[in-house]
């Protein structure tokens, strides 16, 4: 059998130097970019002047170093179909290198994945001394979507996706589908790594199984989760607080009430208010979701980790949304509202706006923004005002509902709100991000049944400027994705889109999860 040819690249190696001892350090691994036309670069961390070995494929391997080596046992976590482009180089004085590779334009190569990892030579009676953490990205085009490696062990929906300070993003809790009918809450977290392309599930769990509840990351890059139900949809009233440093979760003290389909939002001071929501999410029963919506609020100290009440919405509210302006009042918008008329609870679908005022603790009458909507897209862009996008509308009672392809704009001085173009897809459950100063709509659902609360999901990925004048669909997400959960990672560059997903015509369990590169 013919001999790989990557002894000759060691022999290289070999013949610079003697083998060494090296003092015991971490050799470090770290990609930047990684695009096909443009390039990505490595950068290596190990002992100063040693020499570094660059290992990549498509695949995991495992790659065995007895392969050049008969007295290292230990194994490179890529294949070698592409051993002949290893490269070689050497670490400066305070133990840095780095390396660039041009990535082609070719189309054929978006979607495969590029595994890297790094070693350093020599070592105390081995070649390979340290070897790094193995790093890897799925190739893609730019204004592009693919489908990562398989990361998730189940089918996983309604969890939320956080992102932390180092770039990784932080999956917490959801519901597994086993079928149409047939599903269960978790309470795992996992880890994005921005840089291992990989889903990790820690070993420390949230204090409950819990499915639709908020995640805020906090101003120390902790992230808080509260609320939610379980699978058989027992409301929770309890939370946690999720350590990046430590990979550890605390159990918070409980909220005054069970809470689910509320809204969780980070104020200027560090503390968290939550907004109204429902104590129970019987949807097979919507006259008795009705009764259980809420107009009362919280507020959340991480510092002393205590609750305090806030001040009560004009009216019980769930299913909107609230963000925090550039005054540090938060907006909070639309969803399910209910007003009692002679005893009777009656809901519908609001247009109201509210402001809340931490200086004050109360709110502050917000002009009504255009056209009713609930389970809308919200954000807050960097002038300080807000944009709402797309959302549903409709008749409760009726059961009649139809998803908007709307937009608006909240000037937060002025309070005014200013009509946006249209969507080319109407959608509920949408998600928005900024990037590179522009704004951009990822899945959610072009029709709404109250009953299951789903509905036909969205692939397009639309495009509009801050300043809501039009919308461009500017690729899809591999699969759609009906309520989707994003984030963005990677230092800002690329968008986590999670979520179950689906072609449109199977239904099969889905394990991946979309990345979006503008």
């Amino acid at each position: 059998m013919r001999k790989p040819a990557a002894p000759i690249a060691l022999s290289f190696a070999l013949a610079a130097g003697p083998l060494v001892a090296s003092p015991a350090a971490e050799a470090e691994l770290t990609r930047v970019d990684g695009v096909l036309g443009q390039s990505v670069t490595f950068e290596f961390q190990g002992d100063p002047l040693q020499f570094w070995g660059l290992a990549f494929s498509t695949t995991t391997g495992p790659t065995p170093l007895v392969i050049f080596d008969p007295n290292d046992f230990r194994i490179l976590n890529v294949g070698f179909e592409l051993i002949q482009l290893w490269q070689l180089g050497g670490l400066d004085g305070a133990g840095q290198g780095s390396l660039t590779i041009p990535l082609p334009a070719t189309p054929t190569l978006a979607g495969i994945p590029f595994h890297s990892q790094m070693v350093t030579l020599f070592g105390a009676g081995t070649i390979v001394d340290e070897i790094s953490d193995p790093n890897a990205f799925v190739m893609q085009l730019p204004t592009s979507s693919v489908l990562s490696l398989p990361v998730f062990p189940e089918d996983l929906d309604l969890h939320t996706a956080s992102p932390l300070p180092n770039g990784d993003v932080l999956i917490a809790g959801g519901t597994v589908d086993q079928g149409p009918t047939a599903f269960f809450a978790v309470d795992n977290y996992w880890i994005y790594g921005a840089q291992s392309g990989d889903l990790v599930q820690l070993a420390t769990t949230m204090a409950e199984t819990r499915t639709q509840h908020t995640a805020t990351v906090l101003a120390d890059g902790r992230v808080l989760t509260v609320g939610g139900t379980d699978e058989q949809g027992v409301t929770r009233k309890t939370g946690e607080i999720f350590d990046p440093v430590t990979m550890t979760a605390t159990a918070i003290a409980p909220m005054s009430i069970e809470r689910v389909m509320h809204s969780a939002t980070l104020l200027a001071d560090g503390r968290v208010l939550v907004c109204g929501g429902a104590s129970q999410a019987d949807i097979s029963s919507p006259l008795s979701l009705v009764a259980a919506v809420l107009k009362s609020t919280e507020i959340y100290d991480p510092m002393t980790d205590t609750w305090t009440p806030g001040p009560d919405l004009p009216k019980p509210r769930a299913l909107g949304n609230a963000s925090r302006l550039g005054d540090g009042r938060v907006l909070v918008t639309g969803g399910l509202e209910v007003t009692t008329i002679l005893t009777v609870p009656v809901p519908s679908i609001s247009n109201d706006a509210r402001r809340y005022d931490p200086t004050t603790n109360s709110f502050l009458s917000t002009a009504s923004f255009p056209g009713p909507r609930g389970l809308h897209a919200q954000m807050t862009l960097p002038n300080g005002d807000a944009v709402i996008v797309g959302g549903v509308d409709g008749d409760l009672i009726f059961q009649s509902f139809f998803c908007l392809d709307t937009s608006a704009t909240y000037n937060h001085v002025a309070n005014t709100w200013t009509n946006g173009a249209t969507l080319a897809k109407a959608r509920a459950f949408a998600e928005l991000q900024l990037l590179g100063g522009d704004l951009y709509i990822f899945g959610g659902a072009e029709t709404f049944g109250i009953t299951t609360l789903s509905g036909i999901p969205v692939a397009e990925i639309e495009k509009a400027p801050q300043s809501l004048l039009s919308w461009t669909t500017v690729t899809s997400t591999a699969l759609m994705r009906e309520q989707p959960r994003t984030a963005i990672f990677d230092e800002g560059t690329r968008v986590l889109v999670t979520g179950a997903g689906t072609d449109g015509v199977f239904t099969v369990p889905d394990f991946t999860v979309d990345i979006f590169l503008p």
